[in-house]
């Protein structure tokens, strides 16, 4: 079975991620890293090449971040791995925005979050970038509704979702430690 976490960036995926390798999912970005091919600009967008890569290298199940996050990638994900799972990372809209926003500071990678909204990460782009955040958000509810397969959970790890909701969705019995919470910018 293969899980990909098709939430966007700075919606607790840092956290889910952690929580999924204690659940014995070997992650590949995790483990391959972010300077292999996967990460290149070249690639970020090409969801083909990245399914291939995973095809190749059956050892991984647990997916997140580049290219997962994008558009509607997950239709591309669902289509080529029918048995998976998915989890859809959300957040407050606010907060992830003022989050998005301090991370693009510290980072600096507007470019990054230019390519996915189409506009500039800044104050003034605000209302743009929530309504396109939410809309696809809204798509990928809309599109799990309609495949009845059960295989999307959704999780607001910011807002208190945990074990409780994380290890049924996978079949697994619920950990008694506390839910990691990874990558908090403030």
């Amino acid at each position: 079975m293969k899980i990909f976490c098709i939430g966007a960036n700075k919606t607790g995926t840092s956290s889910l991620t952690c929580a999924m390798n204690k659940l014995g999912f070997l992650n590949l970005p995790e483990i391959v890293g972010y300077t292999t091919e996967l990460r290149t600009p070249e690639l970020r967008n090409n969801i083909n090449e990245v399914l291939e890569y995973i095809k190749k290298n059956d050892e991984f199940d647990f997916f997140e971040d580049i290219p997962f996050c994008f558009f509607d990638n997950y239709k591309l994900i669902e289509k080529e791995f029918p048995e998976s799972k998915f989890i859809l990372t959300i957040r407050d809209s606010e907060d992830w925005f003022c989050s998005v926003i301090r991370w693009v500071n510290k980072m600096n990678c507007s470019d990054y979050y230019e390519f996915i909204y189409e506009c500039l990460p800044n104050i003034d782009n605000k209302k743009i970038i929530i309504e396109k955040h939410e809309k696809r958000n809204r798509e990928i509810i809309e599109y799990f509704q309609n495949q009845k397969k059960n295989n999307l959970l959704i999780m607001n790890i910011p807002a208190g979702d945990n074990w409780n909701k994380l290890c049924p969705f996978l079949d697994k019995e619920v950990l008694k430690d506390k839910f990691p919470h990874e990558n908090i910018n403030k």
